[in-house]
């Protein structure tokens, strides 16, 4: 796997809703960062550090990741998932969170709980998990952070059903990004087309 930008970090929660410390796979070669192992606190005297983000289109962003996930899981054989509006504005919202204090975690700034934030959508959502990520403005080069990470691989080709996806831009220029993937088949299944996207992007050389 080529090197990844020194910006960029990762940590992920699933059921338990706790950061864990990343080991790479057997079959697939560890990436040439160290991800930080990060481990949510609660922090009520964070205070933001700017008061103003910056978002791009949630849709072309959610749009983009499902399609990299989605070619992944494909070549595993593993069936799409489709787009759900309610996961993809809680990761917007936790993105935009991160982007204000400046601060990569699942817990710990503003806006509760995983759990909680989900709880706010009238869909149960059941198991849930989420990644986070901060680095670049690209889906691709997240995507390729949270395919080298074993923990992070296991979420985009778990058995769920459904993701959303979103980043948010804080006042230091880095980028913040939230998926979040669940597990509802009663829900539409809204698979994305990505046949315009595949052509437009390549299938990475990495897997």
């Amino acid at each position: 796997m080529q090197p990844i930008s020194a910006l960029a970090s990762i940590c992920l929660v699933a059921a338990a809703l706790t950061c864990v410390d990343v080991h790479a796979r057997p079959h697939v070669a560890p990436p040439s960062y160290a991800p930080q192992v990060v481990t949510p606190t609660a922090s009520p005297e964070a205070k933001p550090a700017a008061p103003q983000t910056h978002q791009s289109s949630s849709s072309d962003i959610s749009f983009a990741m499902a399609c990299e996930v989605n070619r992944l899981r494909e070549s595993l054989g593993k069936p799409p998932l489709g787009l759900a509006t309610d996961l993809n504005d809680s990761a917007q919202g936790h993105s935009n969170v991160q982007a204000k204090f400046l601060q990569m975690a699942h817990e710990g700034l503003s806006d509760g709980s995983f759990l909680n934030r989900l709880s706010g959508y009238a869909t149960q959502w059941n198991p849930p998990a989420e990644n986070v990520a901060y680095g670049n403005d690209s889906p691709l080069s997240i995507f390729l952070q949270w395919f080298g990470s074993s923990g992070h691989y296991q979420n985009m080709v778990g058995d769920y059903t459904h993701t959303g996806c979103a980043r948010a831009r804080g006042s230091n220029g880095i980028y913040y990004w939230t998926q979040v993937f669940s597990n509802t088949p009663s829900a539409p299944r809204n698979i994305p087309d990505c046949s315009g996207y595949y052509a437009a992007h390549p299938k990475p050389a990495s897997y």
